[in-house]
């Protein structure tokens, strides 16, 4: 099974475009042992409620050796029938991406890796090398700085649509994916028209930094996606039971689902 087969394979079993976000902060996590036992209840609890999980490996990371560690202990106990996404934005050329694409694929076991597509395809080239692998570029982010880049002029277009439009003519399109921020509804529908319904889209933003879910829905048309929520989520995991956290979970999926 590819990395995209497994993708819509989580979306159709779990019934809900929902990806679980885990950026544990490193003031409330202060060991690798925290970590995993913290990331092991909320994928026991998660997993009936979501089509994915993403982590982000700069907490982890943070936490040297062991937290890497702790990292690979989670992702190996995420159920077959979900997706796993490592949020670690890298990007390099040559043998330096081809370690990072082995730290990520071999040793994490993730099934994507989110990569910056500034230095060009051969930097991106290695992290979608076999049909298991599949890599989410950074085309329109929801931060603040986004638009200091990405909406630049580049021959008429803006930079993000050149980034998106120069990927999407890869020998290795089916195994892109575009990170699309939630917050910016009308340009999801932009890169929709123009990769169509067959790439993944991952998409931050709803939650607390407030993109509008029907908007997304709308204008992601029927495409492959997933919706990531992590600080909405972990404000009731951290401080609520495990009932409450699974009653919001039910909440998003069903304002996510499929169908």
């Amino acid at each position: 099974m590819t990395s995209r087969e497994k993708l819509v394979a989580a979306i159709a079993d779990a019934g809900t475009y929902l990806c679980v976000g885990f950026d544990p902060p490193l003031d409330v996590y202060r060991s690798p042992d925290a970590l995993i036992e913290a990331g092991r209840t909320l994928v026991r609890i998660a997993s009936d409620y979501c089509a994915a999980f993403k982590f982000n490996s700069a907490f982890f990371e943070a936490h040297g050796g062991a937290g890497f560690d702790a990292l690979a202990e989670l992702i190996a106990s995420v159920p077959e029938r979900r997706y796993v996404i490592v949020d670690a934005k890298r990007a390099d050329i040559g043998s330096t991406a081809e370690a990072y694409a082995h730290a990520l694929f071999a040793r994490l076991g993730a099934d994507a890796v989110t990569v910056n597509p500034y230095m060009g395809r051969d930097a991106v080239e290695p992290f979608v090398r076999t049909p298991e692998q599949l890599a989410f570029v950074l085309a329109v982010t929801s931060n603040s700085g986004a638009d200091d880049f990405q909406m630049l002029d580049c021959g008429g277009v803006p930079l993000y649509e050149h980034v998106v439009r120069t990927f999407d003519r890869t020998e290795w399109r089916d195994r892109l994916g575009y990170v699309v921020g939630a917050t910016r509804a009308e340009l999801l529908a932009a890169v929709r028209k123009i990769v169509g319904s067959d790439v993944p889209l991952l998409v931050p933003g709803v939650g607390a930094q407030g993109g509008d879910i029907a908007a997304v829905l709308d204008a992601n048309a029927g495409g492959i996606m997933l919706v990531n929520v992590s600080r909405a989520l972990h404000e009731r995991f951290a401080g609520g039971t495990a009932g409450e956290f699974a009653a919001v979970l039910d909440r998003y999926r069903r304002l996510l689902a499929t169908r």
